[in-house]
């Protein structure tokens, strides 16, 4: 059974109260990676809390979020080594909880300023992994690839029918493998963007990603790290009809 349940109060016209209950069930895996190995395994249910709040200040110039969410899974496929050979496992619980925050300014007409932060705290409430044969729990353990803080902000500048915004990134450590010995450390990322705005409704971006040319991970596992593409370019052209 799956569904979700919520409500909002207004505190005021320019703030509001929210509360959300939500279950789900999804696959293990993707469609397009699918196999036989993985179809012995059971779907993943999972459910979700969110209580938050949004509102405006200062003639709605400045609007903010604030949330607070825990989320719980159960029966989650990951994939981890098992005496040096890839081996998939699911895990009984894995639990996680966090509070994000984000602002949006507007000091003039033509200048606004976006930020947010996101800090969770995610671990294994019920996994207990074969090493070397032997049952070793990992109850209380951090997954892999779950940053404990991430925060971004992006101010932008309209100068007629030019827009210019620049974005910074930053994501906190996290840890490499399910023994928690592995620590991935923190990256920073900047991108750039250029847009040209023209009559008919025509418009050009120009933008540059990762303009530090930063070597870094954002998905790793217990065999391999996935590196991220370097310092790139791209171009987007819209045309109004």
């Amino acid at each position: 059974t799956t569904g979700r349940v919520g409500a909002v109060y207004d505190l005021t016209s320019d703030a509001n109260v929210y509360f959300s209950y939500s279950r789900a069930v999804q696959p293990t895996t993707q469609l397009v990676d699918l196999d036989g190995s993985r179809q012995t395994f059971s779907l993943v249910p999972g459910q979700q809390y969110e209580l938050g709040t949004k509102a405006s200040a200062f003639n709605r110039r400045l609007d903010g979020t604030f949330a607070y969410y825990a989320i719980e899974k159960r029966d989650l496929l990951i994939t981890t080594l098992v005496n040096k050979v890839s081996t998939n496992q699911q895990v009984g619980k894995q639990t996680s909880h966090g509070i994000e925050l984000s602002l949006l300014g507007r000091p003039t007409s033509t200048f606004t300023i976006a930020g947010d932060i996101a800090v969770t705290h995610a671990e294994f409430g019920d996994f207990t992994e074969i090493v070397s044969g032997l049952n070793v729990s990992r109850d209380g353990n951090s997954p892999t690839n779950i940053p404990k803080v991430v925060w971004n902000i992006t101010p932008s500048q309209r100068i007629g029918p030019i827009d210019i915004s620049a974005t910074i990134r930053q994501v906190g450590a996290r840890w490499g493998d399910t023994a928690n010995t592995r620590l991935v450390g923190s990256y920073t990322t900047g991108d750039i963007q250029l847009g040209f705005r023209f009559m008919g409704g025509s418009r050009v971006r120009i933008r540059a990603r990762n303009i530090m040319d930063k070597l870094y991970t954002q998905s790793v596992s217990a065999t391999s790290s996935r590196i991220e593409p370097g310092r790139s370019f791209d171009v987007t052209v819209t045309k109004g009809f």
